[in-house]
């Protein structure tokens, strides 16, 4: 367009060609440039008009503001559900849904069902059912539904509140549902379980093969102690009949060798009456050898009295020598014997004694063993009743626990549910009449400049018109 314009595209490049095409009335500048003095002058010679102008618009606007229905904007707060905490949650509770997710939710599903299904039974299918909006913090878990509407649509907006937070409610209550179903099973499988834990006659089942084990063990040992006891009766019974036998040979013994002594005691009188008589047998053959050598009769007749004794005296010493060799040691060897078989005897009875006293200690060693694992099978099952009964209690206070916690799991589910529902705000929602009259005044005076540029840009076109053609004069 640079044959057309300048250099810069503002003005026609031949200014004299469009002064002669487009005069200008009045005695105006013929540059393109506007004075501000020229506005302000045009704005005073019009000043009736814009004040006219500008009177209307607010007479309008005050008659709009006492005419006009008040708009109330009626609201409706929705708390999102909660449901207990979980064993990964902390212990806090959570929401159904999230604060997101319940918003795309009711904006892009359950406000437009909402809506159609109201205005299909209003009968209304050109979209006059009032509109919701969401409001409130956006992760805050209380959703505020807003609408707008006059006091005859109060119904119309508090229904379709209604449809709303049925459908949220119906949506999120197959979540808290199904988790109070899942509560309830627990609960009552809970209390199934410490019913049985409960019960008795299963505490006596769990109990009959402990305790038949421990009566086991203690007849057991009754057994044990009373075959301990007897057959420690019979081996003292056996070390008292060594101790009797050893003191039966020692006492034989002593007998024995008392006799013994006797017969070396007898001995030793043989000995001296055997050295007696020889001693007077030889007095009496030296007598009788004297007498001979006499040859008297008194002579011969002690010779013959003499060898009479003699004789007699050679007889006795006979005996004494054979009683002294031969009874004699007879005698003592067979004392010796018997002094020696007693001696074997205490010792083979004192073996005996030792072994007996080493079967008692191995006897009694066993039986002690016996007994000790036995008793401490009954003090092992005694120790399982008291564990059995600690577990017992245990698991019964577990179950009242479990139970307690999924009651308070189900008492502090939440369904979702509203605070309150279309709430009619106290002071109507649309421009006061002040602020209607302010915007008036200052849209009267826009409109008041506009038509006093209009009706001045008209007269100079008509003056234009009217001016003669420089051509045709």
């Amino acid at each position: 367009m640079t044959d057309e314009q300048g250099t810069e595209g503002r003005y026609p490049a031949n200014r004299r060609t469009q002064e002669t095409d487009f005069p200008i009335a009045g005695p105006y500048p013929a540059d393109d440039e506007i004075s501000l003095y020229d506005l302000w002058n045009l704005l005073v010679r019009q000043k009736y008009l814009i004040l006219g102008v500008a009177a209307v618009v607010v007479a309008l606007s005050f008659v709009y503001a006492t005419t006009r229905e008040p708009v109330y904007e009626y609201t409706s707060a929705i708390e999102i559900g909660r449901l207990p905490a979980g064993e990964n949650d902390g212990g806090e509770s959570r929401l159904v849904e999230t604060p997101a997710q319940t918003r795309s939710r009711l904006k892009n599903t359950i406000v437009p069902t909402a809506r159609a299904e109201l205005a299909e039974e209003l009968g209304d299918e050109s979209g006059g059912v009032p509109g919701v909006s969401l409001a409130g913090e956006e992760e805050s878990s209380i959703v505020l539904l807003t609408s707008s509407g006059g006091l005859e649509r109060g119904g119309e907006i508090s229904q379709l509140h209604s449809l709303v937070l049925n459908r949220l409610e119906q949506v999120q209550q197959r979540d808290t549902q199904a988790l109070r179903n899942d509560l309830n099973r627990q609960q009552s499988s809970l209390e199934d379980e410490l019913e049985l834990t409960r019960d008795e006659r299963v505490l006596r089942a769990r109990r009959g093969q402990r305790e038949r084990a421990i009566a086991a063990a203690e007849d057991q040992i009754e057994s044990l102690q009373t075959a301990r006891d007897e057959r420690e009766l019979e081996l003292r019974s056996r070390i008292q009949s060594a101790d009797r036998a050893i003191a039966k040979a020692n006492d034989q013994q002593e007998a024995a060798q008392a006799r013994l002594d006797r017969l070396d005691e007898r001995a030793d009188v043989l000995d001296e009456r055997i050295s007696a008589t020889r001693n007077l047998l030889a007095d009496l053959r030296e007598t009788q050898r004297r007498g001979l050598r006499g040859g008297s009769d008194d002579g011969l007749l002690g010779l013959f009295m003499g060898s009479q004794e003699v004789s007699s005296l050679q007889q006795r010493l006979d005996q004494l020598i054979d009683e002294r060799r031969f009874d004699l040691d007879e005698r003592r060897k067979d004392l010796q014997n018997r002094i020696s078989e007693m001696e074997r005897t205490k010792d083979e009875q004192r073996d005996i004694k030792a072994q007996i006293r080493e079967e008692q200690e191995e006897l009694m060693a066993r039986f002690d063993r016996q007994i000790r694992e036995q008793q401490r099978t009954v003090s092992e099952q005694r120790a399982a009743l008291q564990r059995m009964e600690a577990e017992r209690e245990n698991d019964i206070a577990n179950r009242e626990r479990e139970i307690a916690d999924v009651q308070g799991r189900l008492e502090n589910i939440r369904p979702t549910e509203a605070s309150f529902v279309a709430t009619r705000s106290l002071q109507p929602t649309n421009a006061g009449t002040r602020l209607i009259l302010a915007l008036g005044a200052v849209l009267g005076l826009m409109l008041g400049v506009f038509v006093a540029f209009i009706r001045e840009f008209l007269a100079n076109a008509r003056a234009y018109r009217e001016q003669p053609d420089p051509d045709q004069t």
